[in-house]
């Protein structure tokens, strides 16, 4: 059985990179430098409305999926992604112990952070990587991309 595995193609170009993915579903955000300060706000406002671990990375997962959720049913593909993106980076910021790394790599900008969730709603799992470089998440891809066990992803945009 394959597994969907995403990762981010181009480098940032004003800020970090934000991968969340679940199983053939994938989102990509960008956080601008110049906006750090009000994206790390935004987003541990949006952890603090959450129970728990699990509720956080269970509501990720409908997000992710594009399961009709209210506040989210009358929002454009454009808000619905701030929105999934802002919960990923509010639960990279207070889940783990990865959010003071991750704050500061995004109030310097040029980072890439993956979130990868699996397990379904009742038992969900996140697997985070975070990295303070372009250069640095590619050297982690490099041996996975001489491997040669991957696919071209099917793409879609929303209008």
């Amino acid at each position: 059985m394959q597994t969907d595995r995403h990762y981010p193609k181009n480098p940032p170009t004003v800020g970090t990179v934000l991968l969340t993915s679940y199983d053939s579903f994938a989102h990509e955000n960008e956080i601008p430098k110049s906006r750090a300060a009000d994206a790390l706000r935004m987003g541990k406002e949006l952890a603090d409305g959450f129970d728990d671990e699990a509720h956080h990375l269970g509501a990720l997962m409908l997000m992710i999926s594009d399961v009709p959720a209210d506040p989210l049913l009358k929002a454009s593909a454009a808000q619905k992604g701030s929105v999934l993106g802002l919960a990923s980076l509010g639960y990279l910021l207070s889940y783990g112990s990865t959010g003071k790394k991750a704050k500061r790599i995004i109030e310097s900008g040029g980072g890439v952070f993956l979130i990868r969730l699996s397990g379904d709603i009742e038992n969900p799992k996140a697997d985070i990587k975070v990295f303070s470089s372009w250069s640095e998440y590619q050297k982690f891809l490099g041996p996975i991309l001489k491997t040669g066990d991957f696919y071209p992803g099917e793409t879609s945009s929303f209008s």
